[in-house]
């Protein structure tokens, strides 16, 4: 690959591995049930409240939470589910939502938080590789489920709770009334390094969602890193208690980011105020009414905010700031954020194999707009180059690796996929091209895999290629991301027709439509072309496509 932005850097730097440097020695991670470390820390927290609903104002207090916790372990217990069983988390954003998670990480069982928005299809890939036979949906999600496990062997899904009430399913309520019981622990077995307490679902480098095994250790380090993180900053800067008093959350709670946010939140004892769907009026009166002091965005949003003249309509005088993560943000419109809104904006580079952070911008750890951060506590980052493997020193681009204890333990059910992702030692390679600096400032360049980021969600290309090619009128395809205004990132369709065809782009679309979630769509649009890009070995030239794609936009 070629050198990084600043080649006097290049010059300097020698091959190395890129870490975080700070005062005396990180603190060690407790060997513990993840549940079982979030119940001690939030029965401080007592009466206050930790869930608010900002449409129902439905709401759960700590004591709540952490008396409820047990009890519904207790009911997963009775019905049947055991340590090491995975159980389906399926529900748009609910303030039950981690009242769920970690009764079933409490058990000892691995909670897997999907989004509702998958169709069955997807839902029963899930299930099957998951090897899931419990269910807990949001009323809205039962059909989608019902029908996913009507796809798979008889018998295969056990049971199946509803969030809200639904007709003919079994609401989650019913947990609630069994005897407490003590979480799955050391004693019992628990293993808090190699025991699945999370399995989330990514689409790692291509096609479909792989599950990704996240440890109840994995868990917890970003809470000691925030523990440590505080011990180290100035006394004159707000605590992160105070930061995380009061949280709007609108990202997807079974996205990384979304669940990440909520832990942290809960964590230092703050509210989430939970936010179905975004809307510009909505996203301004909650700030005002809850007194919102931190919003966590994506870069979509970030460009909303930017533009729109609602900001000085209402009171945000609460809010102390921002982050925006799952997306790339340039660095221009973080500076063009902060001066509008008079607020800081943090960023943040991870993924999901590396259960969030690998690295920061924020002030405890330092600013620098044009990067993604620098490299936080607990993580390693290597650079390597993409054809050798050889690694590289700063300033020079190739693939960003990353190492800690936070990183995946592998693909649920697929070892290949894991020996691709993983090394011997331990390195996940990320499929992202980019450099550090000599300040361990990280720089994300391009993405060697591909994937479209929606709306910050992961969309596989070769996911929608394969779908387009099972039209019987598709020669041949290819998809890739292009710049949306409002999406961040769509995908495209190029597609070649068989000869003697006349589909419009418009027929390719609704054919698409009507067999994948809502942000897979092919909101990039559609365009018929003679032929596909390709080089000698027959691979895609998706750059050329992309180049293509921002010339005729000149």
């Amino acid at each position: 690959m070629g050198q990084g932005k600043d080649a006097s850097v290049a010059g300097r730097g020698q091959p190395r591995v890129a870490g975080f440097k700070g005062p005396g020695d990180l603190p060690s991670i407790p060997d513990i049930n993840y549940a079982s470390f979030m119940l001690q820390r939030m029965q401080a927290h007592g009466d206050s409240v930790a869930m608010v609903d900002a449409e129902t104002n439905g709401r759960r207090t700590y004591a709540e939470l952490c008396q409820l916790i047990p009890r519904a372990s207790g009911g997963l217990k009775a019905a049947g589910v055991r340590p090491g069983d995975v159980v389906l988390l399926v529900t748009r954003n609910h303030i039950d939502f981690p009242l769920a998670m970690l009764a079933v990480i409490h058990r000892g069982a691995a909670c897997a938080p999907v989004s509702p928005t998958l169709r069955p299809d997807e839902l029963a890939h899930v299930a099957k590789v998951s090897e899931a036979k419990y269910v807990i949906a949001c009323a809205s999600a039962v059909g989608a489920v019902k029908e996913a496990y009507s796809r798979l062997p008889k018998w295969t899904l056990e049971r199946l709770w509803v969030l809200d009430s639904s007709q003919g399913v079994v609401a989650f309520e019913q947990l609630l009334q069994e005897d407490s019981i003590a979480a799955f622990g050391m004693a019992e077995g628990l293993d808090p390094a190699r025991s699945v307490a999370l399995l989330p679902f990514s689409s790692g480098t291509t096609g479909l969602p792989k599950g990704v095994m996240l440890s109840h250790r994995s868990l917890l380090v970003p809470h000691v890193r925030s523990v440590y993180q505080n011990s180290i900053s100035p006394k004159t800067w707000n605590s992160a208690a105070e930061l995380y008093k009061s949280v709007m959350l609108l990202l997807p709670f079974t996205h990384t980011y979304g669940h990440g946010m909520i832990a942290t939140t809960l964590f230092h004892g703050g509210s989430v105020v939970v936010l179905r769907k975004f809307s510009p009026k909505s996203f301004f009166e909650t700030i005002e009414k809850f007194k919102v002091t931190w919003a966590p965005i994506v870069p979509y949003i970030a460009n909303f905010l930017i533009d729109t003249p609602l900001m000085k309509q209402y009171d945000i005088s609460s809010l102390m700031g921002f982050t925006t993560a799952a997306a790339p943000v340039s660095a221009a419109a973080l500076t063009s954020l902060m001066k509008k809104s008079g607020r800081g904006v943090g960023t943040a580079y991870g993924l999901t194999e590396t259960n969030g952070a690998v690295s920061v911008n924020s002030r405890a750890f330092g600013y620098n707009p044009e990067s993604v951060g620098r490299i936080v506590p607990f993580t390693e980052v290597k650079v390597v180059d993409v054809e050798s493997g050889r690694m590289l020193g700063e300033g020079r681009e190739g693939e960003v690796c990353a190492r800690g204890p936070s990183v995946m333990l592998g693909y649920v059910s697929d070892p290949k996929a894991t020996a691709a992702a993983l090394d011997a030692e331990g390195w996940l390679h990320t499929g992202d091209v980019g450099y550090f600096d000599e300040d361990n400032f990280l720089f994300i360049t391009d993405r060697i895999k591909d994937l479209i980021k929606v709306k910050g969600l992961q969309v596989s290309p070769t996911e929608l290629e394969a779908l387009l090619l099972s039209h019987r009128d598709v020669e041949d395809a290819a998809v890739v991301g292009v710049p949306h205004v409002r999406l961040g990132e769509a995908p495209r369709a190029h597609v070649v027709l068989r000869a003697g065809t006349t589909l419009r782009p418009r027929d390719l679309e609704k054919f698409v439509e009507e067999r994948v979630s809502a942000y897979k769509q092919l909101a990039g649009g559609v365009k018929i072309v003679d032929a596909i890009p390709r080089n000698p070995a027959g691979k895609i030239l998706r750059r050329q496509l992309k180049r293509e794609f921002m010339a005729s936009k000149l």
